[in-house]
């Protein structure tokens, strides 16, 4: 009963990321995307404007993403640990719940290039980092154990 109630809240929490994150974080994304094509008479310039807005897109986009990596591992370590569990399959079934809500979001990012690939992996890898060491994930990402409160970290 407990793995079903963790596997169910889980997959609940995947879907609500994924779908709120399409919705609301990747339209932004797009137009502030959009506002750094540069204008005709300034490629040089408005070429390393772009590509310096791509990088800082980039570092914050995948910091996001990366909290939810954090606290699906977190969560699936804390579960994991429990005296009344064998652990393994907890991890496994956060990794690909995890992996899949990801997945969903890079698959509607629309962007084009490195920066895109590098916004939908570094998170995904960020998930086998903190299930390994789920201290890390409280250095990085202190916040997303208050902003949903319990005991894991």
């Amino acid at each position: 009963m407990l793995y079903f109630n963790y596997a169910s809240r889980m997959a609940l929490f995947a879907l609500a990321f994924a779908l709120l994150y399409v919705r609301f974080i990747l339209p932004v994304v797009a137009k502030a995307r959009d506002a750094l094509v540069p204008l005709p008479g300034e490629e040089r310039l408005g070429k390393v404007t772009q590509d310096v807005g791509e990088f800082l897109g980039m570092v914050i986009e995948s910091y996001l993403r990366g909290g939810w990596a954090a606290w699906c591992a977190v969560t699936a370590v804390t579960y994991a640990r429990l005296p009344e569990t064998t652990g393994w399959y907890y991890i496994a079934t956060a990794f690909i719940i995890c992996e899949t809500a990801l997945a969903h979001v890079g698959r509607r990012d629309e962007g084009e290039g490195m920066m895109t690939i590098l916004r939908s992996v570094i998170p995904m890898g960020a998930f086998a980092e903190f299930a390994f060491s789920p201290d890390h994930a409280e250095l990085v990402y202190g916040w997303v154990g208050r902003l949903w409160p319990s005991n894991f970290f």
